[in-house]
């Protein structure tokens, strides 16, 4: 059956509905993921979860992971904490770097872009100081944590991903995955009142993703 030339969700390669059902955790047994914000909030679940199932665990956050690390461990997981400050792009480079040397394949196969905050401070709304002759700069931390340091790890992803290819070692064989998960909200859909910052950095996601599913698929990204 001939498609549709008018179907938009053909034309730009969208999927069709998602599948909300339960999913085969066995999937990322093997597989090295990296976690930004990693230690607590769902960072923490995600990475016991895995864990628990047989991935390679990379703890990503500027918060201390290592109780998390051990107590993955403890239960007999593999887990690795680096310290990662996700709004410096140095710090995300080392932090991929250190992912191949810590993955028992040399290889990365998801990237979780989890890392995230509400908004801070002055209301976004209610501007201080602009009466003064040089008004003071907004704290734009809330955009940089949740919407700059989660587009540094897609696009660190976009090249570390596809590497994954040609393993250093492949014991048992192996079968590479290229997942990139960025973690958006209610807020990427719906406003949420005076949390300016959060709203625009989660809408912002959401288009990153809608952006992101209709090219990525060239480098066998999903």
């Amino acid at each position: 059956m001939a498609k549709d030339p008018n179907n938009v969700v053909d034309a730009v390669r969208q999927s069709p509905p998602l599948d909300m059902g339960p999913y085969d955790p066995s999937g990322v047994s093997g597989k090295t993921i990296i976690i930004t914000g990693g230690a607590s909030g769902f960072g923490e679940g995600f990475s016991r979860k895995w864990a628990a199932h047989g991935a390679n665990i990379i703890v990503a956050d500027i918060s201390n992971g290592q109780p998390l690390v051990e107590e993955i461990r403890k239960a007999g997981g593999t887990a690795h904490y680096v310290r990662c400050d996700v709004t410096n792009w140095q710090s995300q480079v080392d932090l991929f770097r250190e992912a191949v040397k810590l993955s028992p394949r040399g290889t990365i196969d998801a990237v979780v872009c989890n890392a995230g905050i509400t908004d801070k401070g002055t209301p976004f709304t209610d501007p201080i100081g602009m009466d003064k002759e040089e008004p003071p700069k907004p704290d734009f931390k809330t955009i940089d944590v949740n919407l700059v340091g989660l587009m540094y790890s897609a696009h660190l992803a976009m090249h570390w991903l596809p590497l994954n290819e040609k393993p250093r070692n492949n014991p048992g064989g192996y079968s590479p995955d290229r997942h990139i998960l960025l973690i958006g909200s209610v807020a990427s859909l719906l406003p949420i009142p005076l949390l300016v910052q959060y709203g625009a950095s989660k809408h912002a996601v959401l288009g990153l993703f809608r952006s992101l599913r209709s090219t990525s698929f060239v480098k066998g990204i999903r």
